[in-house]
């Protein structure tokens, strides 16, 4: 109620309260004969009030929430590049209440359009969502320096830079229109451990976002042997990578545990060292190199076999020679052959 001036005018506020969209009548009563009374007309526009979370994954739930719109009419949900994520059906308050999954669509904010399907076209009302990039595979998990690694992703958009533990921009890909991509870098020399592997990308107008982590599991790898077959006593130069910093790395040889130990680059951990070969029987040798923890490699070796020793080393007809050897095979008959006698 508003009370009129002395000359019979009056000025009045009220709130728009939660009604259907469209066009409504606003009727002014004379309070003490109803008879006399005037109207106009005013125009609810449909809003969308919530859209909880304001931003969000590929493969996430959102909630809209809006009101003005027709009664029990269909409202379509319109998702950036989607035309119909979902639709719903307003109540008798002209309100909605509704969800969609995010879909795969390019990175960054996206439309949400909540439009009236009913008699009433114009009540449409917008708002945004800010679609984050989302790391959906990395395999394998875990690896060894020199191994190739395949990541795919969705909700990205423009030039992708690829971030490997301390190497920064391992790879680059660009993408456009459908937001996904797939990608593969080669895990270079670094420290044994898990190690992060971030995403992120520059849209197309220059600005830079999503920067999304994800873990990869470096281990060790032997990346030389030489030689890789000789004799027992000859040198063994051995060199290898994906290591702990400044750790103890020991070596086996065969039937030899601990035939060296050496200490890891303080850096990248890295290491190169070398053992001499010691008496083990003829054929291929397993070298294994461990680390901490449960970080080892291993590689193989051919011990051939070696004549240590002749004694006299010389004589005349009849002088009795005797020659012994290692390197041989285990159990086995030896024949020894002299000049032209086999």
């Amino acid at each position: 109620q508003k009370k009129t001036s002395d000359n019979g005018t009056f000025s009045a506020y009220f709130y728009v309260n939660t009604q259907p969209g469209g066009t409504t009548v606003i009727t002014l009563y004379h309070q003490l004969d109803l008879s006399i009374r005037a109207t106009s007309t005013f125009f609810i526009t449909s809003k969308i009030i919530t859209v909880d979370p304001l931003s969000g994954k590929v493969g996430e739930v959102v909630t809209v929430i809006g009101n003005g719109y027709g009664l029990g009419t269909t409202v379509r949900i319109e998702f950036g590049t989607t035309v119909t994520i979902t639709t719903t059906t307003t109540d008798k308050h002209g309100t909605f209440s509704t969800t969609f999954i995010v879909d795969t669509q390019p990175g960054n904010t996206r439309v949400i359009t909540a439009r009236d399907l009913g008699p009433n076209p114009s009540l449409v009302a917008t708002s945004v969502f800010n679609v984050q990039g989302k790391i959906a595979k990395v395999f394998p998990l875990s690896g060894k320096p020199g191994d190739t690694v395949t990541i795919e992703g969705w909700g990205y958009d423009g030039t992708i830079t690829v971030d490997f533990g301390t190497s920064y921009t391992i790879t680059t890909t660009y993408i456009e229109n459908s937001g996904t991509f797939t990608i593969t870098f080669i895990v270079n020399t670094q420290p044994y451990g898990s190690k992060a592997i971030t995403v992120s990308d520059i849209d197309t107008t220059g600005i830079s976002s999503l920067d999304i982590v994800t873990w990869f599991k470096v281990v060790g790898k032997v990346i030389l042997v030489s030689p890789q077959s000789g004799v027992v006593g000859s040198y063994v130069t051995i060199e290898g990578c994906g290591y702990g910093t400044n750790t103890t790395i020991r070596i086996d040889f065969g039937t030899q545990q601990t035939i060296t130990t050496t200490v890891s680059d303080d850096i990248d951990g890295t290491f190169s060292t070398t053992f001499i070969i010691d008496t083990q029987p003829y054929d291929t040798r397993v070298i294994t190199v461990y680390g901490p923890t449960d970080n080892f490699d291993t590689t193989i070796f051919f011990i051939r076999p070696k004549i240590n020793i002749v004694s006299p080393p010389l004589g005349i007809v009849g002088t009795s020679v005797t020659v012994e050897g290692v390197g041989y095979g285990t159990q086995t008959f030896c024949r020894v052959g002299f000049g032209i006698t086999s």
